[in-house]
């Protein structure tokens, strides 16, 4: 008789593209099912999911509330081993939690948390739902899988949770899309072509960014091209910036290209950047690095992890505009490609996704 497989229900708002890939990775082992159960909202989009199951269910639409009742009747039906969900601030992840540990059930949560929030009345209500739910749903949970070490850090410093039960689960990078182009050349004393990879909106902060490189331009000769790539809200503004600041020959824009084409735009750059003031992950800085760029981000990007210091990359203190200049002045001293060549090993050795699937079988098969 063969053994059953054993059955694992992740709880998705929104299907990152990160969790799909990782996802698809961990299909691979062929003694788990593994089901993806996402709202209805994306039913249209084209999800490639080779390894793994879809639900589009409309019991964790976030704008349909009468549908709270139906997830516990869901994971009934579903019957599931593990149950693992990436929203901590959400009814029903919490409902899901209580289901889980009515029915001696394993529950993870795998996400970032920091109350980092600058709104007051955003922060009483976090502070709130900490004493009254999240302390308790993150105490009696089998396993928190954060993203990032300063969450890690946040959670252990704010939450009486044993140090055991919170394990850092970095993302993983499919490095047979991203990896380093052996043919790719960083050609010394010549334009250093830069890029920024963000949706055009205030946490990313162009603000900063801007202001960085006006600053170089009015002080320091500087050969360099800045290329953005991204759409949002404050792209009017931010190009009303560029005017004012008299920036149109060093700041380019770049035309909106498809996923799989990402890696072209890495492999024609030299170095990224991401500035944020609030990005609990920052994916481009990972997938660019396994390109071979070095990267330069602010101390507030989660992916800051992946970077040591002066060897694959820089690091700036956020929304500070001369720290960011002089981080991208330091780069013209440096051996780029030696960087890089740092930065892709890294990602390879350490943050590869199979890898990192690998890691979390390990953890799945140990839960009881």
């Amino acid at each position: 008789m063969k053994n059953k497989k054993l059955k694992i229900v992740w709880i998705s708002y929104c299907p990152y593209s990160l969790y799909i890939e990782f996802f698809n990775s961990l299909g691979k082992f062929l003694d788990l099912d593994l089901i993806m159960l996402l709202s209805k909202k994306f039913l249209r989009r084209k999800i490639k999911n080779k390894n793994f199951n879809i639900i589009f269910n409309d019991v964790i639409d976030l704008a349909n509330f009468r549908y709270f009742k139906n997830l516990e009747k869901k994971l009934k039906t579903l019957k599931p081993n593990i149950v693992i969900s990436n929203l901590i601030y959400n009814v029903f992840t919490w409902q899901a939690f209580y289901f889980c540990k009515k029915n001696n059930i394993p529950f993870f949560i795998a996400t970032e948390i920091k109350n980092n929030q600058k709104n007051i009345f955003k922060k009483i209500i976090t502070k709130f739902l900490d004493k009254i739910i999240v302390k308790k749903m993150l105490s009696n949970s089998n396993l928190i899988l954060p993203w990032t070490q300063s969450s890690r850090n946040y959670l252990l410093n704010n939450f009486k949770i044993d140090d055991d039960k919170i394990i850092y689960f970095p993302i993983g990078i499919d490095t047979n899309n991203f990896y380093l182009n052996k043919q790719k050349h960083f050609i010394l004393n010549k334009k250093i072509k830069l890029l920024v990879i963000a949706r055009m909106v205030s946490n990313k902060d162009y603000d900063t960014l801007l202001k960085a490189i006006k600053y170089i331009k009015d002080n320091y000769f500087f050969d360099f091209q800045l290329d953005l790539l991204g759409e949002g809200s404050l792209k009017n503004k931010i190009k009303r910036i560029i005017n004012d600041y008299k920036l149109k020959n060093e700041v380019n824009f770049l035309n909106r290209v498809t996923y799989s084409q990402i890696k072209n735009i890495y492999d024609n750059h030299d170095v990224l950047i991401l500035p944020s003031y609030k990005e609990p992950i920052g994916r481009v800085v990972p997938e660019a690095m396994a390109c071979g760029l070095p990267v330069i981000v602010s101390d507030l990007v989660g992916t800051k992890d992946y970077i040591i210091e002066g060897k694959n990359g820089l690091i700036f203190k956020a929304r500070d505009y001369k720290d960011l200049a002089n981080k991208i002045l330091s780069i013209s001293n440096m051996d780029l490609k030696k960087m890089g060549k740092n930065a892709s090993e890294h990602i390879l050795k350490n943050f590869e996704i199979n890898k990192v699937a690998k890691d979390f079988y390990k953890i799945i098969k140990n839960t009881k």
